[in-house]
């Protein structure tokens, strides 16, 4: 793993440095993504990260701890959102200040909410 991430860390550097990145707006113009492995160890990353959905991300243990973590989380979130009074007070108040409609979108898509959460 080290291996791997000093490589994307390295290939990725030099390739923001290549391409002469200033702005935020001149990455997104950009039709190749900078963050990426190198070609020397692109294969090898590709074939770890097919061995691992296979055999571990795909287990079926694993498949039914998630649909049972989503189906908990759903619950706790959709009681919460009916009754908005138990959420911590600063949860609370950031869901006033966005709107609850825009809250409840947020965290369905997976953005985080306030202070990261």
């Amino acid at each position: 793993m080290k291996v791997c991430i000093n490589d994307l860390i390295h290939g990725s550097g030099e390739r923001i440095a290549a391409a002469g990145i200033e702005t935020s707006d001149d990455a997104r113009a950009l039709r190749e993504p900078l963050l990426r492995h190198t070609p020397a160890i692109a294969a090898e990353v590709g074939e770890l990260q097919r061995f691992l959905y296979r055999v571990f991300y795909r287990h079926d243990h694993l498949q039914a701890l998630t649909e049972y973590a989503a189906r908990v989380l759903g619950a706790l979130f959709e009681s919460l959102c009916a009754r908005p009074e138990e959420m911590a007070p600063w949860y609370r108040a950031w869901a006033d200040e966005v709107g609850r409609a825009r809250s409840r979108a947020a965290r369905r898509a997976g953005a985080p909410g306030p202070r990261g959460a």
